[in-house]
C-alpha cells in the first residue's frame, strides 16, 4: 500500500537536489555527488517522506506552511529517487576509477532528469519556490 505524502516534500527536494547535483557538477566533486547519492538512496528505499530531504521538510519547512490537503502516492517520487540514485552510483563509479567522461555524463543525466521532471511545475506560479517558502 503507498503512502501519501504532501505535494510541496517532493518540491522542496527538488529544489535542494537540483542545487546539489549543479555544484557536483560544475566543481567535478565526488564528495557532492556520494552526499547526492546516498539521499537518493535513502529516498528509493525508504520513501521520499523518510530521506534526509523529506525529513528536513517534515520538521523544519512543512510547520511554516499552512495546512494542505494536497497529498500524492508516494511511488512516483520514490521511483525518480531510484533513477537518481542508479546515475549517482554511475557517476561516483566513473570518479573512484577517474574518468571524468563518465563522471560528467552521469552526474548531467542525473541533473536533466531531476530538472525536467520539476520544471513545469516551478515555472507554474503555484508551484514557485519562493511561494512555496514563504507561504503562510
Amino acid at each position: 500500500m503507498a503512502q501519501e505524502i504532501d505535494v510541496r516534500g517532493p518540491r522542496f527536494s527538488a529544489v535542494l537536489t537540483f542545487v546539489l547535483l549543479s555544484l557536483a557538477f560544475l566543481f567535478h566533486s565526488g564528495l557532492i555527488l556520494a552526499v547526492q547519492t546516498a539521499v537518493f538512496l535513502i529516498g528509493a528505499f525508504r520513501g521520499p517522506h523518510k530521506s534526509p530531504f523529506g525529513i528536513l521538510f517534515a520538521k523544519v519547512i512543512k510547520p511554516l506552511l499552512s495546512p494542505t490537503t494536497q497529498t500524492e502516492d508516494s511511488r512516483p517520487p520514490q521511483f525518480a529517487q531510484s533513477v537518481g540514485a542508479f546515475f549517482g552510483v554511475v557517476g561516483l563509479l566513473g570518479f573512484v576509477i577517474g574518468s571524468s567522461a563518465i563522471f560528467t555524463i552521469a552526474t548531467g543525466f542525473a541533473l536533466a532528469a531531476r530538472s525536467e521532471e520539476h520544471t513545469s511545475e516551478l515555472q507554474s506560479p503555484m508551484y514557485l519556490v519562493c511561494r512555496l517558502l514563504l507561504e503562510k
